[in-house]
């Protein structure tokens, strides 16, 4: 795990895969607003959030329980990253998939992402060897300690 015992979150959505952290008391609101953020939706558009268990079947994250055992099993299975597959809909029924979602986006090792990547403090970075100390330049002579002066 990475420092403060942030949890490394793999989100794959639309051919893409984005990177980011989170605490292991995330409350569920809150990890939807981050969700939503890292997908770009509005706050009306219902979304499926899914990760896969140790027998490769796809679970839905739709309660603060269901949240809670994603993160449990990540801890008890010393996993490096948890993996979020995103669909910009509902299923049509309990236990259906949703519209889009098929078995073989599952399968480990497949290579069909254009890219990861990484969201720290609000900002997209896409990098090879992705450091997450960077700092942002935009962010440091706007709103740090440098100002521009004209």
């Amino acid at each position: 795990m990475s420092q403060n015992n942030e949890i490394r979150i793999r989100t794959v959505y639309n051919g893409g895969i984005m990177i980011t952290y989170i605490l292991p008391t995330i409350l569920l609101d809150e990890f939807y607003k981050e969700i939503r953020e890292i997908c770009k939706f509005s706050n009306e558009q219902p979304f499926t959030i899914k990760w896969i268990d140790e027998d490769n079947d796809p679970c839905t994250i739709s309660s603060q329980e269901e949240l809670d055992e994603a993160l449990r099993l990540y801890e008890v299975n010393h996993d490096s990253e948890l993996t979020l597959h995103i669909f910009p809909n509902v299923p049509p029924a309990p236990g259906m998939p949703c519209v889009g979602e098929d078995k073989s986006i599952y399968r480990r090792g497949a290579r069909r992402f254009r890219g990861k990547k990484y969201m720290v403090n609000g900002h997209e970075f896409e990098a090879k060897r992705f450091n997450r100390r960077a700092y942002c330049a935009y962010v440091l002579i706007v709103y740090g300690d440098w100002v521009v002066r004209d």
